[in-house]
């Protein structure tokens, strides 16, 4: 029996009362961590500019998970007497905000080249990355698979990341225990990097489950940054963005799957000793067939069907869904806020462009953050495609329940 709709109720799990943030109260402090020199050292005062990068997709968000960012350092007089201050090609560059009187860590990058001087204006700028971009650098062979006298029952993915945490020196901390024993894990049979064996791995423990999971470079509770494997949450606070928009970029942009005309199908479950029934149906859009022309596409409902009611709701809803163009926001700059991530959830109010009330509820696909002196701004880009949209996630637990059952049947037959 196919299940109802769940719906996203974002009114209901943060409610309408949005405190009010003092945008101004935000605090930052940078120090610099040179190993080779001495003990990490406030550089507030010669950074020009810095800025943090958290690009790719949010529909998945393992994909590019490396935090990115470059920095703008004034150069001392040495002229005038001053002690040049050293930063060299590998330190490291801590970021701290002060969060409702607390100072938490935001970020830690290192530097990925030597710093390029600019001579005319004195200053020298830097390519800035977070230390899970080592992960991505260094290449093995990665196989595990299931041993006569160790490992007989298979591997978990949680043991072959935090194996391979140990053999490249990533800092390993919180991550989802496995459920499914991998007896033969062989990537590609090829040499790949440690990042990618660790996502392969997520992803088959994802396929089994139907659970997503996130792999981020984050603080632990001592501060100490390292490997984070959970399952993705909404983000705790809704940042309501009203009067402080600076800019904002609005784009219809047509559906990929657009289509005027729907075929649906679906089987029903097989009933004791009688047989399965198999239904379809096409739904057509004549005014849309009048405005794009005829565009058909196959569809299948999830699951079993329960009659045919069943089929055609989802062949309605299907076509409906994939004619409703996609709106998304572009050079939305704001005020900063030092916790907007890829993939939050944020409230957009701009009733002359519809995004109002629920309308104006739209995910986070990239965030820039740039710090210049006292200006501290955020550019975002944002979708109206929830990457944890509850009926997507479901659809994905019910596939894996699916796989799982065809996999028992077959072992049974075997």
């Amino acid at each position: 029996m196919a299940k109802s709709t769940i719906h996203s109720d974002f009114v209901a799990a943060y409610g309408r009362e949005a405190s009010s943030l003092d945008l101004a109260s935000q605090e930052f402090r940078l120090s610099a961590i040179r190993p080779d020199i001495g003990p990490p050292a406030p550089i507030d005062g010669l950074v020009e500019q810095v800025e943090w990068r958290d690009e790719g997709t949010a529909d998945n968000l393992n994909i590019i998970p490396v935090l990115r960012g470059s920095m703008s350092v004034r150069l001392q007089d040495t002229a005038a007497g001053e002690t040049p201050f050293v930063l060299r090609d590998g330190h490291r560059v801590r970021c701290e905000v002060k969060w409702f009187g607390a100072w938490k860590p935001l970020w830690e990058m290192r530097i990925q080249a030597p710093p390029e001087r600019t001579v005319e204006d004195g200053t020298a700028t830097m390519d800035l990355a977070d230390d899970l971009v080592l992960a991505s650098q260094s290449e093995g062979m990665f196989r595990y698979r299931a041993g006569k006298k160790r490992k007989r029952r298979g591997w978990l993915y949680h043991e072959i990341v935090i194996d391979v945490c140990k053999r490249y020196r990533i800092p390993c901390g919180p991550l989802v225990k496995g459920t499914k024993r991998l007896k033969n894990f062989a990537p590609t049979g090829q040499p790949v990097s440690p990042l990618e064996a660790i996502r392969l791995a997520v992803e088959a423990e994802q396929g089994y489950t139907g659970k997503r999971m996130l792999i981020a470079w984050r603080p632990d509770g001592s501060g100490r940054f390292c490997l984070h494997v959970t399952h993705p949450v909404r983000n705790p606070l809704l940042y309501v963005f009203a009067d402080q928009i600076r800019n904002a970029t609005v784009s219809p942009v047509r559906r990929a799957m657009l289509a005027t005309a729907v075929v649906a199908t679906g089987t029903s479950k097989k009933k004791g000793k009688g047989k399965s029934k198999k239904y379809a149906h096409r739904e057509v859009s004549a005014a849309a067939v009048k405005q794009f022309g005829y565009v058909e596409r196959r569809v299948k409902l999830p699951g079993y069907a329960d009659g045919k009611g069943d089929v055609v709701a989802k062949a309605k809803r299907d076509l409906a869904k994939n004619l409703k163009p996609v709106r998304n926001i572009s050079n939305f700059i704001h005020y900063g806020i030092a916790f907007v991530r890829r993939g939050d959830t944020v409230e957009v109010s701009m009733p002359y462009e519809g995004f109002v009330g629920e309308q104006g509820f739209l995910f986070v696909t990239s965030v820039v953050h740039t710090l210049s002196g006292t200006d501290y701004t955020m550019s975002l880009n944002l979708t109206w495609r929830d990457p944890l949209d509850p009926n997507k996630l479901r659809e994905e637990r019910e596939k894996a329940m699916r796989a799982r059952k065809r996999a028992a049947r077959g072992k049974k037959k075997t």
